[in-house]
């Protein structure tokens, strides 16, 4: 079971327990362009651009929640937020999988989940480009499924302006590891409280459980320093 929970601003704005009304058509309802948006994005940091995305891809989650037992995005989520710290916590798959996840429900949360994990890869291959066309595609994606724009519209200016500011894009860099918490406005965050709050989120992990995480082990071979899902 995840630690993660729907943030205090995806639960305000009373997504759930809403009628599932749009049609879906798959790739045609997402794969758009927004310079304005992507033009926002190119001006912070790459991990601020995978923050963004991951926290859109959490909208998309938890607007669907209660009508699935899907867990895979969720998954997913939670290694884009890991990696953010340490690109090789996440792992992403090699092949197509859950393709018998379809419709407007499971078809959505099987796209979310891939686009963020080519987000994920875009971000490990230090592709800026990548991340933001595919954060776009995030955008247009949970506009299609939420059943008010408004609160999403109001929570991505306020966030675009926090990271802009605290994470500027920093030219063949990734930049400094953005948590989860820079993400809601209800937090007043500050960066020094960064390192806690990865520690926090690493020590509700269960890589055992997760297929898009790492285990200890394999951190260790991939060259990481120091004690796997810790922060010393």
């Amino acid at each position: 079971m995840s630690t993660l929970s729907i943030p205090s601003h995806v639960q305000r704005a009373d997504v759930q327990h809403k009628p599932v009304g749009y049609a879906w058509r798959g790739a045609a309802d997402f794969t758009r362009e927004n310079d304005k948006l992507a033009g926002q994005l190119n001006a912070m940091s790459v991990r601020a651009r995978l923050a963004v995305a991951t926290a859109i891809a959490e909208w998309i989650f938890w607007r669907l929640r209660p009508e699935t037992d899907f867990d895979a995005p969720l998954r997913m989520i939670e290694a884009a937020w890991a990696s953010n710290l340490d690109v090789r916590y996440g792992r992403t798959p090699t092949q197509s999988e859950h393709e018998d996840r379809k419709g407007p429900v499971n078809g959505v949360l099987r796209a979310s989940k891939d686009i963020l994990a080519n987000v994920l890869r875009g971000y490990k291959g230090e592709s800026g480009p990548t991340v933001t066309s595919r954060a776009v595609y995030l955008y247009f994606l949970a506009r299609h499924v939420l059943p008010e724009k408004g609160p999403f519209d109001a929570w991505l200016k306020a966030v675009v302006k926090r990271l802009t500011a605290l994470y500027p894009e920093e030219e063949g860099q990734l930049g400094e590891p953005v948590p989860r918490e820079a993400l809601d406005p209800d937090v007043e965050f500050q960066k020094d409280s960064a390192p806690q709050r990865f520690a926090d989120l690493l020590a509700g992990l269960a890589p055992a459980d997760n297929p898009y995480l790492r285990s200890p082990e394999d951190m260790l071979s991939e060259g990481f320093s120091g004690t796997p899902y810790r922060i010393s």
